[in-house]
């Protein structure tokens, strides 16, 4: 059962405009729906997900990829398939008069490590002795919190290598500490 949460378009119109740059005065903000081929944009952030989580299996549990492991990857998988993906372009002027868009790219959940850790846990594979009886590609519970601790938040910022590099206009949001937002984290995985 997935828990109301709030927009995440609104989360990432709150991460984008608290990254504005300090000169830069709001003024009126306008929020559009996306234009042109918006299902290929977030194919593209979908794959860089995809991709990055990829690399981190590789670099960070590559017993996953193992004959027998067929649990963890169809829970590593629910977690690829459940994942939101937020992608929020953001034009504003600049203290000199020019007109700029920076793109944040961003996903639920927590981050790769610590989904993979959860998905390293489960014991099983596609042998015909296992049971599909009972089994679940969905965490148990304490497996997942509703917030992400603060080593989870670190964690996050420090796997920006698994992503395309950030430039002035195109970045991945990070986590950040509920402190650092206005806006309450939910159980939403």
């Amino acid at each position: 059962m997935k828990t109301p949460c709030l927009s995440f378009r609104n989360v990432l119109l709150a991460l984008a405009l608290s990254s504005a740059p300090a000169l830069a005065s709001a003024g009126v903000i306008e929020v559009d729906y996306g234009e042109g081929n918006v299902p290929a944009l977030l194919y593209a952030d979908a794959t860089a997900y995809t991709d990055a989580m990829y690399g981190a299996v590789i670099d960070l549990q590559p017993d996953l990829l193992a004959p027998g492991r067929g649990k963890a990857l169809r829970v590593l998988t629910s977690k690829l398939h459940g994942a939101t993906l937020g992608r929020f372009e953001y034009t504003y002027e600049d203290a000199d008069g020019v007109s700029r868009t920076a793109v944040y790219h961003a996903r639920s959940g927590h981050s790769l490590k610590a989904s993979l850790d959860i998905a390293a846990r489960k014991k099983g594979g596609n042998s015909g002795s296992e049971s599909s009886a009972g089994e679940s590609s969905t965490p148990e519970s304490g497996e997942e919190s509703t917030g992400a601790s603060s080593e989870d938040i670190a964690i996050d910022r420090s796997e920006g290598r698994f992503y395309p590099p950030d430039t002035a206009s195109d970045k991945r949001a990070v986590k950040l500490p509920p402190e650092a937002s206005v806006l309450d984290s939910s159980g939403h995985r």
